[in-house]
């Protein structure tokens, strides 16, 4: 898939997930990619589906990746 940012949120841990994720959705323009790296047994996945229907972006997909799992989201007019 084709995405113009990446976040590694692997060490990250409780509301600093959400935070960093959102702070690079915003810096982005209408209609780009971004990729967050999450580790594999993260349950942060589902955190960022949520945040993402709350404030109105779109996970597009997620899948494993090496040692962890990713997902990409779709930045919606703010």
């Amino acid at each position: 898939m084709k995405y113009q940012h990446t976040l590694d949120i692997c060490n990250t841990t409780g509301p600093w997930t959400i935070l960093n994720c959102k702070k690079e959705l915003e810096a982005m323009n209408s209609g780009e990619i971004l990729k967050v790296i999450l580790h594999t047994e993260s349950k942060d996945l589902t955190v960022i589906e949520t945040f993402c229907k709350q404030v109105g972006h779109e996970v597009i997909g997620h899948d494993v990746e090496g040692d962890g799992q990713v997902c990409y989201i779709k930045r919606k007019k703010s």
